[in-house]
């Protein structure tokens, strides 16, 4: 029997955490160079959840 990746399988349960989290370190990227306006960051996913 085969055993499945914890972490893989874990990823894929969680597809808006991880957009989420790729987002934040997105937006990161701007902090010192967006003033007055707030740094943001985006990431797009359909619905079966891919990017």
């Amino acid at each position: 029997m085969r055993q499945e990746d914890p972490v893989a399988t874990a990823a894929a349960a969680h597809p808006e955490r991880d957009a989420m989290r790729r987002a934040v370190e997105l937006a990161a990227r701007g902090l010192g160079h967006t003033s007055p306006n707030p740094v943001v960051g985006c990431v797009v996913l359909d619905r079966t959840g891919r990017v």
